[in-house]
């Protein structure tokens, strides 16, 4: 801050004529009594404000707040004392704190002063502060005042469940579990959903668990197995940035009865020849050769069907089967030409279509899912 004029004070003491020489001793002691009112020759100046400073973002557990300064200059030889004042607007007409007669620190005017308030201030408010210095008789400006914010709490609200709800029937197995993000407050982390289903409301028994980042508007959960048919399941989500958490958010719905093959058209007929073994690719290789050169439209089925049965042999839980297709080109209700797994990756047996002679692009082929992943519910796992 920029120093003050030191004046002098001598023509004032001069001008004390021969009756007041009874009373000089005082009268030359500024902290005496017998002196009265501001001292003409003594200038302060505002103290500089520091904490906190402007645009600060206060967290809610560093309340009750300190108020932090440096000392105001000052040419006068009284001690200084500090007003300080809280309002809610930058013209401070709605004060909300005052407080007067605040001592200096230590350090003079080259030191610095701090005072804590003694109650919190409201959550989620901007306010405005400002201080002056005064000596019991002269007084300062007041300091420019600057904003602060006190932040709400963090805080993460529980979220929506949106599909499926309130027992409803589901079309795939296993379901897409859907919610709505949750709502939040304050200086919240990166959100991650849990997610877990149950046969019973108590939660517990956990069939199947996961966790999901967040989404951009709702969050989705997809179990990584198939869940036992025609049974009612209920299903719990949370929110939380690992610091602050949600509630559980409960929901439940109901797989559908198994059903048969989809039409239209012939259920796949039995494969012309015997089963095949080995890798993935001795698998197709030897399925395909029992059709010919070419594969039919009728034919499709029973080589797909003969595919997902060889994967499947010897594995204790089938994860592959066929893709359901009741519209645009299909071949009995399924694709023509894909097998699929339960948990959305496929591969395309025959490439260009069910007249190919050749190719074939799976899980031990660069070509894998090649043409994107699919919705494990449409894919109908032949065991």
């Amino acid at each position: 801050m920029a120093p003050i004029r030191r004046l002098v004070a001598a023509a004032a003491l001069a001008a004390v004529g021969p009756l007041a020489c009874a009373k000089t001793e005082k009268s030359n002691n500024p902290l005496s009594p017998e002196i009265a009112g501001p001292i003409p020759w003594v200038e302060i100046d505002a103290p500089t404000l520091m904490e906190p400073g402007r645009d600060w973002r206060v967290k809610t557990n560093e309340q009750p707040i300190q108020l932090l300064i440096e000392n105001a200059d000052t040419n006068g030889p009284r001690p200084l004392f500090y007003r300080f004042e809280i309002a809610t607007d930058a013209g401070f007409r709605t004060l909300v704190f005052t407080r007067d007669g605040v001592p200096q620190g230590n350090g003079g005017q080259t030191g610095r002063t701090a005072f804590r308030l003694p109650d919190r201030l409201q959550d989620g408010r901007t306010y405005y502060w400002r201080a002056r210095a005064y000596d019991g008789a002269n007084t300062g400006p007041f300091a420019a005042g600057i904003n602060f914010q006190i932040q709400f709490p963090p805080r993460v609200f529980d979220p929506v469940p949106v599909d499926p709800v309130n027992g409803e029937t589901v079309s795939g197995n296993p379901p897409h579990l859907r919610v709505r993000n949750a709502t939040k407050q304050g200086p919240v982390l990166p959100v991650n959903y849990m997610f877990q289903v149950s046969p019973n409301p108590g939660f517990t028994a956990i069939v199947s668990q996961g966790a999901m980042p967040e989404g951009a508007s709702e969050t989705v959960y997809l179990p990584s197995a198939p869940l036992q048919w025609g049974t009612t399941y209920y299903w719990r989500v949370a929110a939380g940035d690992g610091v602050v958490g949600s509630s559980w958010a409960v929901s439940s719905f109901r797989t559908p009865n198994p059903s048969p093959a989809p039409g239209p058209g012939p259920a796949p007929g039995p494969a012309p020849g015997g089963p095949c073994s080995g890798a993935e690719i001795d698998i197709v290789t030897c399925r395909r050769a029992q059709y010919g050169s070419t594969v039919s439209p009728a034919e499709a089925p029973s080589l797909l069907r003969g595919i997902a049965q060889d994967l499947n042999r010897g594995m204790s839980t089938p994860r592959y089967g066929m893709l359901t297709k009741t519209t645009g080109n299909n071949c009995g209700g399924f694709s023509c030409d894909i097998i699929c797994s339960r948990d959305g990756q496929h591969w395309d047996v025959l490439i260009s279509g069910p007249d190919a002679s050749t190719g074939f692009s799976g899980p031990s082929h660069p070509a894998w899912n090649n043409v994107g992943s699919i919705d494990p519910a449409r894919c109908q796992i032949i065991p």
